[in-house]
């Protein structure tokens, strides 16, 4: 708002185009590939399970996504022997 107060039209468009560029690719490149090296994931997984845990249950879906898919992982990878 202060941009197109401040400084005009093209100005408020630039900030609006960078902020949305940031988001998208902290949103799409950085968090999977951090999330991914923290629970030894692929980031492609990680950026699926995001986006199948905000489909099925929203916002608490996406945020409970990666961990979830961290346990089911590690429970198939090591299964526990009875």
């Amino acid at each position: 708002m202060v941009a197109l107060v401040a400084k005009g039209w093209l100005v408020a468009l630039i900030v609006v185009a960078v902020t949305v560029a940031v988001q998208q690719i902290e949103g799409h490149v950085l968090a999977p590939q951090i999330y991914g090296k923290a629970l030894d994931l692929p980031g492609a997984v990680i950026l699926v399970a995001i986006t199948v845990g905000s489909v099925i249950a929203g916002i608490a879906g996406a945020f409970l996504a990666a961990p979830v898919t961290s346990v089911v992982v590690a429970l198939l990878r090591h299964p526990r022997s009875t």
